[in-house]
């Protein structure tokens, strides 16, 4: 994580922080590397100007596989609070982050929206929706 911060202050420094896809990689490694740093990664989001959905789904996805998996659900929320429609791929993060906090209700609320927004026939969506109703059974 050293290296990419060093790494950011060079592209800060020369001006290439004003290209999107530049930043974007720089915070998907942040987000999906092994040191795993999402904190980091939002604060690049935020800095972005105009951030796509592939990088929104990048920082909820860190954050489900991070120790405070309920992050990935504030950003969620604050990504759909931006005019930013989720995809297909968000909600496998989301349910995941559900999963491991054990909130059936959080579960049934994502089943809700999947189904509203037509991604319910989604193989994808429908596994993870299995995986969050058998890891919050009481």
């Amino acid at each position: 994580m050293t290296e990419l911060k060093q790494i950011h202050a060079l592209v800060l420094t020369s001006g290439l922080s004003q290209d999107d896809t530049f930043m974007s990689k720089i915070l998907s490694f942040s987000a999906l590397s092994d040191s795993n740093n999402p904190d980091y990664s939002y604060r690049l989001l935020l800095n972005l100007s105009n951030p796509t959905i592939f990088d929104w789904n990048t920082i909820v996805r860190g954050y489900s596989k991070s120790k405070n998996p309920n992050r990935s659900i504030s950003v969620f929320v604050k990504m759909m609070r931006a005019g930013v429609s989720p995809d297909y791929l968000t909600y496998p993060f989301i349910a995941k982050a559900s999963a491991r906090l054990l909130k059936r209700e959080l579960g049934a609320s994502i089943h809700g929206h999947v189904a509203r927004n037509g991604y319910e026939v989604d193989r994808i969506s429908v596994a993870v929706l299995v995986v969050i109703l058998e890891a919050s059974k009481e």
